[in-house]
């Protein structure tokens, strides 16, 4: 499957994003679509075209925990305690 962002973004920043996606699916156990979707949702009013952009200056399992945990402090709690965001499909 061809991830397809809906926001602009860079060679580097869709390899990213592959990745962060991979880092969800082995998380929460969730399909790539839906993680590419929560992807989409979370940035969709992001441009990610710069080599420099500050997402890079965290790692993908920060950003798959982000993305998908509705919870403010997601890095102090149990995996099991966490909530996920609402699900939506752009």
């Amino acid at each position: 499957m061809t991830i397809r962002l809906v926001f602009p973004a860079n060679e580097k920043a869709k390899d990213y994003c592959l990745w962060i996606a991979e880092v969800m699916q082995s998380e929460f156990g969730i399909s790539k679509k839906e993680a590419v979707d929560r992807i989409n949702s979370f940035w969709r009013r992001n441009d990610l075209t710069d080599d420099d952009n500050i997402m890079y200056h965290e790692g993908p399992d920060f950003w798959a925990y982000q993305i998908y945990c509705k919870d403010t402090f997601w890095w102090n709690m149990k995996k099991e305690e966490l909530t996920p965001r609402k699900y939506e499909v752009l």
